[in-house]
């Protein structure tokens, strides 16, 4: 499944790089066509980003806690970052 999301969200990309080309952007007709199939992307991908950031943050702040010596910040600091970044992130699969 994440490659897939991957795959959307490269496509996505080409398209914007695609639609800057001079030679694009002077065909309507091709311009409309890209514009398109970039709108019906835009909420996967926007979805996805959001998934990705936080993934990264949830390893984040796992390694913070891993390595966080201070039993005071395991307490609540690190820890509440760890919980608070899976309950972004949503179920795992």
């Amino acid at each position: 499944m994440i490659d897939r999301l991957e795959a959307i969200a490269r496509r996505y990309h080409e398209i914007e790089s695609e639609m800057a080309r001079p030679d694009v952007a002077s065909d309507h007709a091709q311009l409309t066509k890209l514009a398109r199939e970039q709108r019906s992307l835009r909420e996967i991908v926007g979805a996805y980003d959001a998934f990705r950031k936080a993934r990264g943050e949830a390893e984040a702040a796992r390694e913070m806690l891993k390595h966080e010596k201070d039993s005071d910040m395991q307490g609540g600091g690190a820890r509440g970052a760890v919980e608070g970044a899976s309950a972004a992130q949503g179920p795992e699969r």
